[in-house]
């Protein structure tokens, strides 16, 4: 451990009751961008975004005092993150009803000052792609391959999931279930 870090040597920060970390990318100028849910309230979650600074602070410039969050309309966790080519923090997740084993997975995309990117997807009902494979789909990372979003899941539906979407504007290139035997 790190005892410069935040001059502790970890960060402890509370957006709600309960907050869960689940994924971390470190940007070229060595903030740290930490994904995961939060509790909104006693009965749903939210997906969140936040960033520290360097030396382990909040970064209050990022979002709102440091934190933004991703609500799609139930209960919304995300589980990865990778930064695009041009610094933008691109993250993925479940989204549903999870306690009734009910959900899709979604890749979203927020600026490097911690807005939802509305350009993302334009003509979906809420910015960021959602995908539903007819099961209970959950996405665990995402990354970039040769300019497109590339994100691996998980779905009743199939075994495994891999959806491409371009980086542009969020559209869905392809999906492929990939069963392994």
């Amino acid at each position: 451990m790190d005892p410069t870090f935040n001059e502790v040597g970890k960060v402890i920060t509370a957006y709600r009751a309960t907050a869960d970390g689940v994924a971390t990318v470190v940007q070229s100028d060595n903030k740290v961008v930490v994904v995961g849910d939060t509790q909104a309230t006693a009965a749903s979650k939210d997906a969140f975004v936040s960033r520290c600074n360097a030396d382990g602070s909040v970064d209050t410039n990022f979002g709102t005092n440091g934190v933004t969050l991703l609500d799609f309309g139930a209960d919304d966790v995300a589980t990865g993150v990778t930064l695009d080519g041009s610094g933008d923090i691109v993250v993925c997740g479940l989204t549903g009803h999870l306690g009734a084993l009910q959900g899709d997975f979604w890749v979203a995309r927020v600026t490097t000052g911690g807005v939802l990117d509305t350009t993302f997807n334009p003509g979906g009902a809420v910015p960021g792609t959602e995908v539903d494979m007819g099961g209970v789909d959950a996405a665990s990372d995402v990354k970039i391959l040769n300019g497109n979003i590339v994100v691996v899941g998980i779905s009743t539906g199939s075994a495994s999931v891999l959806a491409t979407s371009n980086t542009t504007d969020g559209s869905i290139v392809a999906v492929v279930p990939v069963t392994v035997t």
